[in-house]
């Protein structure tokens, strides 16, 4: 999800964004491991916000 939390609200194959909110996906994980290691921040950094 690009720009979390402002913009977006949705899922998507392709998106573009900043350049800054992109990472590299680590050689080390696969694609949905890596994929669910944003959920539990995301979830954190709402609760803190609200």
């Amino acid at each position: 999800m690009i720009r979390f939390p402002d913009e977006g609200r949705a899922y998507a194959e392709y998106v573009t964004g900043p350049a800054t909110h992109l990472a590299y996906k680590p050689a080390s994980l696969s694609h949905v491991e890596a994929a669910t290691t944003t959920l539990a921040p995301l979830t954190a950094l709402q609760v803190f916000e609200k």
